[in-house]
């Protein structure tokens, strides 16, 4: 699995560096700009949508990170049905469920990566600014409900590409992140009228609960798509 993982990677390298270049000057221009909505990638977007608060660069960039990185893995999957790939290595002595499993893990670490590369800029915008949220939990929620996302979105790509044979792949992603965001919004609106003001051991609660069941869905998800690869006649 280790060598398949690689390969998936291989084929998204060109893309990852575009996309790493423009995490990188996102990153320098929110430490020198400390996070405000002076940060001039985001000023006219932050006033006009969010009326400027601090703390919406840094959401961007969490954004950016955590749900930009598997789209660049969708694009490698893409490559890997175009050049024939998924035929060549089912003549290898590799089993069809080891190769879905290795799609769903090299996804898994790149919402890893885009989180603690959104960790890393946060905490170093707070030494040297300052907090730039109400509440440390609001954080937590940040974290929890862009990982959720991307997780969901995963969910309901991976197993559509498996099943799709037309190489619509740029299509079905854009679909699985307007259903996964839409379901995030979903909870988060119950939660918001089940509980009018809701604590913040309320809100960690739902943070954990929300990230627990995006996982599950995440897993569950992977052993769908590993059925129905067995079952196509490649």
């Amino acid at each position: 699995m280790p060598g398949l993982i690689r390969n998936h990677y291989y084929k998204i390298v060109s893309n990852l560096k575009i996309l790493l270049i423009f995490i990188l000057l996102v990153g320098i221009s929110i430490l020198i700009f400390g996070g405000r909505n002076e940060v001039p990638l985001f000023t006219g977007v932050s006033i006009l949508i969010f009326g400027g608060r601090e703390e919406i660069p840094l959401f961007a960039f969490l954004c950016i990170n955590v749900i930009g990185f598997p789209f660049i893995s969708s694009i490698g999957l893409r490559k890997n049905n175009v050049d024939k790939w998924n035929q060549y290595i089912l003549s290898l002595p590799v089993k069809r469920c080891e190769i879905v499993k290795s799609v769903f893990a090299t996804q898994g670490i790149t919402i890893l990566i885009g989180s603690m590369l959104s960790v890393i800029l946060f905490l170093t915008s707070f030494v040297i600014y300052g907090f730039a949220f109400y509440r440390y939990v609001d954080v937590v929620l940040l974290f929890s409900s862009t990982i959720g996302i991307s997780l969901i979105m995963n969910a309901i790509f991976l197993p559509s590409s498996y099943l799709d044979s037309n190489d619509r792949t740029e299509a079905m992603s854009i679909i699985s992140l307007i259903i996964s965001v839409a379901i995030m919004l979903g909870l988060i609106t119950v939660i918001n009228i089940l509980i009018e003001k809701p604590t913040d051991m309320q809100l960690m609660i739902f943070a954990t609960g929300n990230l627990v069941l995006a996982i599950a869905v995440f897993l569950i998800s992977c052993s769908l798509t590993v059925s129905i690869y067995s079952k196509q006649d490649c």
